[in-house]
């Protein structure tokens, strides 16, 4: 039970960082593409 508990506890904070990552690679292609 505890487990489980700490599975459901990782998962949103994994979502979070991946849009974080999406966020900042998204915002990198636009300043790159503003130098072009």
């Amino acid at each position: 039970m505890h487990r489980v508990f700490g599975l459901t506890l990782k998962i949103p904070v994994l979502q979070f960082k991946f849009q974080v990552f999406v966020l900042k690679f998204r915002y990198g292609l636009f300043q790159f593409q503003c130098l072009k």
